[in-house]
């Protein structure tokens, strides 16, 4: 399961776009770098925080948590039982009649 955490800086995206794409721009040309993007862009420490103690606080594992590079996500691979715990709710598999096919 991945939990996706709440980026900082989103209202400024148009403004920094715009800065390094228009010609009359004093930045124009000077693109990104991708660890520049992450940091900007990357959830606060006190967000990746609260859902890493919301999931330890609920029985999972600290090492059972993954950040992912943008840190952006937290990935949890988790058995449908303990997911169902987690949120407080029930999957069920149904069939389509005539194809076959599941879905949960």
């Amino acid at each position: 399961m991945r939990f996706g955490l709440k980026q900082e800086n989103l209202h400024r995206i148009e403004e920094m776009l715009l800065a390094v794409s228009h010609p009359q721009s004093p930045t124009y040309g000077q693109h990104w770098t991708p660890s520049a993007v992450v940091e900007t862009f990357a959830p606060s420490d006190d967000t990746i925080a609260a859902v890493a103690n919301w999931l330890t606080d609920a029985g999972i594992t600290r090492e059972r948590l993954r950040l992912s590079v943008s840190k952006g996500w937290i990935d949890l691979n988790a058995t449908v039982g303990e997911i169902e715990d987690l949120l407080k709710t029930e999957y069920h598999v149904y069939t389509h009649m005539e194809t076959g096919d599941e879905q949960i």
